[in-house]
């Protein structure tokens, strides 16, 4: 029987000292960073970093720093926190891809509201947006710079048109329901591309009726338009015209499956596919 030693435990013990000083942990797969609110740093745990090209911050610690009275809770049910400050309402749902700040949909550039150690954590851009502060890079100290005044953000309600969002979600839950939040979006900004482009027409409901050079839209023509909703499909309604930006200016999508791409791939320009749908900018554009 092999016996350990107290001499060869000891060298068992250096080895395996040694090898861990080759192992990366995993926090230095992240960038730390500074941001100064108001002239201040925000220290905090977790700290500052740089997740896939965007800053996260921890939401307690950035909101306390700009109202120390805020107050914060806990949901277990809906896993979310809430967060009440300058008579407004944000709700940060863990894992998520938005927050809900006084109603609005606020899209977090591709990113997660991440749970480190308990604290949660998200990119900085929409939060600030939901206080009415600027954020800027400074790229000669390498930091990010929030200022401004607090000023909530406009509530939903007084933000987003009834009609526009009744007819934005009802598209995108008849054309993309079945996908993904991120191309139920991208559905959506499809249509506000057009409705903004001279070539269509100015508002949501003739974009998704035009009939100028045929049937735009299928669930025009077979019904589907008039479905109810989901809640995903409101909210990427919501988002869309909250500029959540997820295929830049593409005026037309499909799903190859069931269309034909030719005329698409001979006038347009290919951007991306996302889910069952091939996206599109260029053509008429």
């Amino acid at each position: 029987m092999f016996r350990i030693t107290a001499k060869r435990l000891r060298l068992l013990l250096a080895m395996v000292l040694a090898l861990s000083l080759f192992i990366i942990p995993v926090s230095a797969k992240f960038t730390t960073i500074s941001v100064f609110i108001r002239g201040q740093e925000l220290v905090s745990e977790p700290m500052v970093r740089r997740i896939d090209d965007l800053t996260y911050v921890p939401l307690r610690a950035f909101v306390t720093a700009l109202d120390e009275n805020a107050q914060f809770s806990w949901s277990d049910e809906s896993q979310s926190a809430i967060v009440t400050s300058n008579g407004m309402d944000i709700k940060v749902k863990q894992d998520g891809s938005y927050i809900v700040a006084n109603g609005r949909y606020l899209y977090l550039d591709g990113g997660k509201v991440r749970n480190e150690d308990g604290s949660l954590m998200l990119p900085i851009r929409p939060l600030a947006k939901a206080f009415g502060v600027s954020v800027e890079w400074d790229s000669e100290q390498d930091c990010v710079l929030v200022s401004g005044t607090v000023t909530p953000i406009t509530p939903g309600w007084a933000y987003y048109n009834e009609e526009s969002v009744y007819w934005l979600s009802h598209i995108v839950y008849s054309e993309a329901g079945c996908e993904s939040l991120e191309g139920q979006i991208a559905v959506a900004q499809v249509v506000l591309n057009r409705k903004d482009c001279s070539l269509w027409p100015n508002t949501i409901y003739d974009v998704i009726f035009d009939r100028r050079a045929g049937v735009q839209f299928s669930p025009t023509a077979n019904g589907s338009i008039y479905q109810d909703p989901s809640e995903e499909s409101i909210a990427a309604a919501k988002l869309a015209l909250d500029g959540a930006d997820v295929v830049a200016d593409c005026c037309y999508f499909l799903n190859p499956d069931i269309s034909s791409d030719g005329w698409f791939e001979r006038n347009c320009n290919y951007y991306t596919t996302i889910g069952s749908h091939k996206f599109y900018n260029g053509g008429l554009w």
